[in-house]
């Protein structure tokens, strides 16, 4: 015979798990034709997919390419976690990135690799910016990306992370084939340029 009490309590375990299922299915957006063991436009075959929410979190652009694994040394000194990132505080350059857009999984790295071409790895950056989510709409996040892929596919310049071509997929998807480049976000340059850059007056 089940109480009250223990009905209630069975309940809010229910609600709480529905709550997680919830908030893991906001996150992963990477659709299931788009993962590890697919073919990607009919050529390419997908090996490994990479969020921009780890690549961030684990300053993976440092590498030469984020599909290298890092040390645990630099994975540790750049680590933000959901345990650094606090909900309360001062609100930090890192913490406003990661409770804004790098926390909803919308922008992923993919390594794949051609079996017509020898196995030639080709790498593409996947953008699913298209859905109802508040926090991308406020941001106008498909409009932007759009704009800067087209002015990324234009520019040709050693700083920037050259597009050799891009597209729309039918659901929605801004995907953009890329070079890969190393580098630092710009709050790490600032930082370490901070005696060189003027005050602001």
């Amino acid at each position: 015979m089940v109480t009250m009490k223990g009905f209630t309590l069975r309940l809010a375990d229910l609600r709480k798990r529905v709550d997680v299922f919830e908030i893991k299915i906001q996150k992963e957006r990477l659709p299931q034709y788009l993962a590890a063991g697919n073919t990607f436009m009919g050529k390419y075959l997908i090996n490994k997919a990479v969020s921009y929410n780890q690549i961030y979190k684990l300053n993976l652009l440092r590498h030469s390419s984020v599909f290298n694994e890092p040390t645990q040394d630099h994975q540790s000194e750049a680590d933000f976690s959901e345990k650094e990132v606090k909900t309360d505080g001062p609100l930090t350059a890192s913490r406003l990135n990661y409770l804004t857009l790098y926390n909803t999984h919308y922008a992923y790295r993919v390594r794949t690799s051609c079996p017509f071409e020898n196995n030639a790895t080709y790498i593409f950056d996947f953008f699913i910016a298209h859905d109802t989510d508040s926090k991308l709409s406020d941001f106008n996040l498909f409009t932007n990306l759009w704009r800067e892929t087209l002015l990324l596919s234009k520019i040709q310049d050693d700083r920037l992370q050259p597009v050799i071509s891009y597209g729309q997929l039918p659901d929605g998807i801004i995907f953009r084939e890329i070079c890969e480049v190393s580098g630092c976000t710009l709050e790490e340059y600032i930082q370490s340029n901070r005696e060189r850059i003027p005050p602001y007056t």
